[in-house]
């Protein structure tokens, strides 16, 4: 338990960071954008002013979706969920479903379903699974993890089962890759 508290902050901070990633180069162009054509606003008039609705949301989500697919014309699909409203909003630029290879997001899949399984027999990461989590999750090493998902975790079927249980509907285990 005391390896997966130290653990755990690790993995969320790679979730953050990739979230103000993806949002930092949005909100740099939209500073600029207001900086450009606004006058100053106090504080006081910025606190006034009503909270953005639900429509605001779902269309300034679409704005950029189809801002960053016109930049980038390649597929492009992204969910947003609102703790405040509790609604999800998704984007795709595809008409049509399409199939993506998880890539390295999925070693976030294999740290937990490592973790959970350790939290429940109640037992510590081993010296060597923790060596191996670390270099999966810090070098993205796909050695480790497939290390892990082989030696610690009984093969790639053990990750369909983290997906189920996470009600991952849409996502399923390829036997010949880590997931797609």
């Amino acid at each position: 338990m005391n390896k997966f508290l130290k653990v755990l902050p690790v993995l969320l901070g790679i979730i953050l960071l990739l979230a103000i990633g993806f949002w930092y180069e949005d909100s740099m162009e939209i500073n600029e954008e207001e900086t450009a054509e606004s006058t100053t606003t106090t504080s006081s008039e910025a606190a006034n002013e009503p909270p953005k609705k639900e429509e605001n949301l779902e269309d300034e989500l679409q704005q950029k979706g189809d801002q960053l697919a016109e930049e980038y014309p390649n597929s492009l699909e992204f969910m947003v969920y609102d703790l405040d409203s509790e609604q999800t909003y998704t984007y795709t630029n595809e008409e049509e479903d399409r199939v993506y290879e998880t890539a390295s997001i999925v070693k976030v899949s294999v740290a937990m379903l490592l973790l959970h399984e350790k939290e429940n027999a109640q037992e510590e990461l081993t010296e060597e699974e923790t060596e191996r989590m670390s270099s999966m999750i810090l070098s993205s090493d796909n050695d480790a993890t497939s290390a892990l998902l082989n030696e610690s975790l009984g093969g790639y079927e053990s990750l369909q089962m983290i997906f189920d249980e996470l009600d991952m509907n849409d996502t399923t285990v390829n036997l010949e890759n880590w997931g797609k």
